[in-house]
């Protein structure tokens, strides 16, 4: 068993008044908690991929670090925001913020919504109280 989750990459490029829609959705098989999954996104972001050539680069960008050259574990799966994937926490990356989700039966929790730099900061806090504990 595993803790699932699925990370939603939106992009606005070319839609009116701002709105995003999701171009690709990342589904992790393990560690999928904010303080295992969270954290990498949060540091992929954060520190290796504040250079990118818009959301759609980004979203390549974050494949490749999650997978780290390894098969299994971390899959492409079609943008449906509806899908039942077992997931236990969603992730929801934009443009400038992200949005951190814990899911249960029918109903979705947010857990933190900010800045990469916020959701960095908060990964790493729950990380030192995680080791404290």
């Amino acid at each position: 068993m595993g803790t699932r989750s699925l990370t939603f990459i939106y992009d606005n490029y070319g839609l009116k008044d701002g709105e995003a829609k999701p171009i690709t959705c990342i589904y992790v098989q393990y560690d999928g908690y904010l303080e295992g999954v969270g954290t990498e996104l949060a540091d992929l972001l954060v520190n290796k991929y504040q250079k990118n050539n818009g959301m759609g680069c980004l979203a390549g960008l974050i494949v490749c670090g999650l997978k780290n050259n390894e098969p299994y574990n971390v899959y492409i799966h079609a943008p449906d925001l509806d899908q039942d994937a077992w997931q236990e926490y969603e992730y929801h990356i934009y443009k400038d913020k992200i949005k951190a989700l814990k899911v249960g039966y029918n109903t979705k929790h947010t857990l933190f919504e900010g800045t990469y730099l916020d959701f960095y900061n908060h990964c790493q806090d729950l990380k030192k109280l995680r080791r404290v504990a």
